[in-house]
């Protein structure tokens, strides 16, 4: 993976189910006011290049919000880090979410201002979500800028898929499950 500050390279997006859930029960789907936290996992290379997994994403309940604005107070960040350390303390930050309720997915100036002066390694997300419209984009930094990331593969590791996501399915509201079925 890039070295801070070489903000130039392209890697494969993995987002584990897990992670996924996370934010969706952080997020209820009447949403008013924009939501956020941190998204940990690890970076590494395979036979097929750089990837990043997200393998959490930890919410940020007491983040002050209103209708277009989360903010990350220090005691906020505090509260973020300790639950890393306790949940997944061998995870590495890669990045953030926060959500656009019925505004859209992209990033605002405050958006990039954040991502630009706190997560300026090569690999650092943003993830944005819009829970009216269930449309989510990632943003990473391809030529020292922040772009949209072309895809995301959602996965449940190998043996665990349909207890996990069975559970899963059960656990979540069941205004955000969406079944798709084959042409008949």
């Amino acid at each position: 993976m890039e070295q801070k500050g070489d903000r130039s390279g392209p890697f494969d997006l993995y987002l584990r189910l897990h992670a996924l859930l996370d934010i969706l029960r952080h997020v209820p789907e009447a949403a008013r006011h924009e939501l956020g936290g941190l998204l940990v996992g690890q970076i590494g290379y395979d036979e097929q290049g750089p990837f990043m997994l997200v393998e959490r994403a930890l919410p940020a309940p007491q983040a002050p919000s209103s209708r277009v604005s989360v903010t990350f107070t220090p005691e906020v960040w505090e509260g973020l880090w300790v639950a890393k350390e306790r949940e997944c303390p061998e995870a590495r930050i890669v990045g953030w979410y926060h959500t656009h309720p019925a505004l859209g997915v992209f990033l605002s100036e405050q958006d990039r201002f954040i991502h630009r002066h706190f997560f300026t390694e090569a690999f650092h997300l943003a993830l944005v979500f819009d829970p009216a419209t269930f449309v989510w984009g990632v943003f990473r930094w391809e030529d020292g800028n922040l772009a949209l990331a072309p895809g995301v593969f959602v996965y449940v590791e190998a043996g665990g898929s349909p207890p996990d996501m069975d559970q899963a399915l059960r656990e979540m509201d069941p205004a955000w499950i969406i079944l798709l079925r084959p042409e008949e």
